[in-house]
């Protein structure tokens, strides 16, 4: 398997619908109804994309106001990259263009969008153009359905009822990884590293990162692991996880009261550098420092003595720079259009938590909301030992779709980005670090009905 510059990507821009061509941008003839199934940020919080059910995909530059100084997103800079459909992105990514893509292919920038189709990964420059595609494997009987980017920027892990990594700047798959059980995985993560990004291609001490050493993690329906790769691979690697935690096992050295209780069932993960973490329906479990076998998790299940409920999501921010993308449960369900929206509970604003544990190593903002669009946070390090504090951090906009939401950070600036309505429009809200979301933080980031309208 490798991937082939695609030398005329005009077939993929024209799949059998009219379309009129305006500088820079690609339009169909009349805007047909879509709606956002993904959205993913870059590393360094600079651009965001956005893919439909339909297949068509969105990129937008990131931008602050010059009168309002706030952030938004600069419609401008839309970049369509073609009606990819009718098949339905499954993920998106940013990774990292190798340089002697940047000078054969003339990609400008050193992003690229990676775009996990039904058995394809496609490459997007930022000026729309599907520089790159391969066929992807089947893992067991089924089509990769998730993907996540790993820390160097270049390779990738794709999963599903298995998991492979891929390197993107040659296609090539460098390793297998060894699933116990062979249970399905329901969510990949791995660290971001936003020194690629900013021009450095080797992974750096400062994040806590081992050269050479790539780490990912995954969840099943019961199950954790964590992997680490080594790059270039050694053939006689195992592949076998260096980290296993099962909830409710009974061998396992950290048991769960009632196991049968779907309430412990992670529900999804989020992982940087020195930590790791754990979304179950009603706590988090939080891993600082390195995962060592058998190392037991801090808790956090409540907020001021009220029990956390209904957790879906969570997002680890560093508190100085950098991006994370949202982790959520991936619907289990591929037609996902009708959903019902719950009345987001009104919280009061309270202030920002300082941070838990000693020392002065990197900080992160721990960001985590319910089914209702209620936002909490806690602000932890690698070195803390006790369980962090947790407060409340807003809302999200009463019409939400609160599984479809990405989460990074821009120096002192916190930012979400949100899907709203029908599922054609984005809300975008930042705040400082001494402030929280409420309903009047969410401004309009982008409207696809708008998009076609004004342009068309």
């Amino acid at each position: 398997m490798s991937l082939q510059p695609v030398k005329n990507p005009s077939h993929i821009h024209h799949a059998g619908r009219r379309q009129q061509h305006l500088p820079g941008v690609l339009l169909l003839s009349a805007y047909e109804p879509q709606e956002i199934c993904c959205v993913t940020v870059s590393p360094d919080g600079s651009l965001l994309a956005a893919a439909c059910f339909s297949g068509q995909v969105y990129i937008w530059h990131c931008v602050v106001d010059e009168r309002s100084q706030s952030l938004r997103l600069d419609w401008q800079a839309l970049s369509i990259a073609g009606w990819l459909g009718p098949e339905l992105v499954l993920c998106l990514g940013f990774c990292c263009a190798s340089p002697a893509s940047q000078v054969v292919a003339g990609i400008s920038g050193r992003h690229l969008l990676a775009c996990l189709l039904p058995g394809r990964l496609r490459l997007l420059d930022l000026d729309g153009r599907c520089v790159a595609a391969t066929d992807v494997p089947c893992l067991g009987d089924e089509n990769p359905s998730l993907m996540t980017v790993l820390e160097d920027g270049r390779h990738i892990a794709l999963g599903g009822c298995g998991l492979i990594v891929v390197d993107a700047w040659s296609g090539k798959i460098v390793t297998k990884l060894f699933v116990p059980g062979s249970v399905e995985l329901l969510g990949l993560a791995a660290p971001t590293n936003p020194s690629w990004a900013c021009g450095e291609t080797s992974l750096g001490a400062a994040h806590g990162v081992q050269k050479g050493l790539l780490r990912i993690a995954a969840h099943s329906q019961e199950e954790i692991f964590c992997w680490n790769v080594s790059v270039p691979v050694v053939k006689a690697a195992s592949g076998e996880p260096v980290f296993t935690y099962r909830h409710g096992s009974a061998h396992s050295r950290h048991q769960l009261a009632g196991a049968s209780d779907p309430s412990l069932m992670p529900v999804t993960i989020a992982f940087e550098a020195g930590l790791f973490i754990v979304v179950l329906a009603e706590r988090l479990l939080l891993w600082p420092g390195s995962l060592e076998p058998g190392a037991a998790p801090l808790h956090v299940a409540s907020c001021h003595g009220e029990p956390l409920r209904r957790l879906c999501g969570v997002a680890l921010l560093r508190d100085s720079a950098g991006s994370s993308s949202a982790h959520h449960l991936p619907p289990r369900e591929k037609d996902v259009m009708a959903r019902e929206k719950s009345s987001i509970a009104r919280r009061s604003r309270s202030c920002m938590p300082t941070f838990c544990g000693t020392g002065r190593s990197e900080g992160f903002l721990v960001v985590f909301w319910t089914d209702d669009g209620c936002v909490y946070c806690c602000r932890v390090n690698p070195s803390i030992s006790a369980d962090p504090v947790v407060s409340h951090f807003g809302t999200m906009p009463v019409d939400s779709i609160i599984d479809r939401t990405c989460w990074w950070s821009r120096g002192d600036t916190f930012a979400c980005v949100v899907v709203s309505g029908v599922g054609d429009m984005l809300h975008l809200a930042a705040v400082s670090r001494d402030q929280t979301f409420d309903n009047d933080s969410w401004p309009m980031g982008a409207s696809l009905r708008d998009l076609w309208t004004n342009q068309g």
